[in-house]
């Protein structure tokens, strides 16, 4: 006998479930699910295996496709830290900042990258921020940037973006008062030792601005001897963390990634 059910028509409809009662259609729903062939899963990467099957949205894929792609570059420059992990995995999985900011910031990090590669010393060697660390030896990590080791608990925030300008242009938001070409005042010998540390190609610390959202206006900011050491080296664009005392929308985020010279307004001391 053929299990089944009528519907409000009177038409017989067969289950072909043991019972023959009508499964309702959330549960229906629930058990057939999304499956995906073998050989798709063992080309996802880490972090698309550790969402699925949430939905991938284009934000949260291509950024944890350029965090995923910073960390490559990491490894590749450091060979013994190929099996380092990332020290805060959850910038893969929590849908913040981090990944807004490299989904934004991607031409940026691109540029960056590339100048990282590129073996020419008068291109900013950038220092990631992301962190590796040995996953058997605690609190073991390589490749941090010292001066922004708050670039991923502000970016869950929404208060990070990357930046590049000229280094006159951050010394101008930095410090309007103060001329590149009369450094009286400044430590000349750190300028000259950052100086000689770029034309060897080695990788700096990012310099940042603080930024008041309401009215773009920097209030804070780190680097000016690196920006006047770029100078003197021959870089011309440098990148720039911008952090922001109020979480971004995605406008100013955009902006802040682009335009950041023609929006900010420079820091005057009193």
């Amino acid at each position: 006998m053929t299990k089944g059910f009528k519907d409000k028509t009177g038409k017989f409809r067969p289950t072909g479930n043991k019972n023959g009662v009508r499964k309702p259609r959330d549960q229906t729903a629930k058990t057939q699910g999304v499956r995906m062939k073998l050989e798709e899963l063992r080309t996802l990467s880490s972090w698309q295996k550790a969402i699925e099957p949430r939905k991938i949205d284009p934000v949260r894929s291509q950024g944890n496709f350029m965090i995923e792609k910073v960390i490559k570059a990491m490894k590749k420059s450091h060979p013994e830290a190929e099996n380092f992990d990332v020290k805060n995995d959850r910038i893969f999985n929590a849908y913040d900042g981090i990944q807004k900011t490299f989904y934004y910031g991607e031409n940026n990090i691109n540029r960056l990258l590339e100048w990282r590669e590129d073996g020419d010393p008068k291109t900013w060697k950038w220092l990631s921020p992301i962190h590796l660390e040995n996953p058997n030896k605690e609190n073991d990590w390589v490749i941090e940037d010292q001066h922004n080791l708050g670039f991923v608990s502000d970016g869950y925030k929404d208060k990070v973006n990357i930046a590049i300008m000229t280094p006159r242009s951050f010394l101008y938001l930095s410090d309007p008062k103060l001329d590149p070409d009369d450094i009286r005042g400044m430590d000349q010998k750190n300028i000259d030792d950052l100086a000689e540390k770029m034309k060897k190609g080695k990788p700096i610390d990012t310099p940042y601005l603080q930024v008041h959202l309401d009215g773009m206006d920097v209030y804070s900011h780190e680097g000016r001897h690196r920006a006047l050491g770029a100078l003197k080296a021959g870089i011309k664009q440098m990148p720039v963390y911008i952090y922001t005392d109020n979480p971004m929308t995605d406008d100013q985020r955009k902006q802040l990634s682009v335009i950041p010279s023609q929006i900010l307004t420079p820091y005057y001391r009193n």
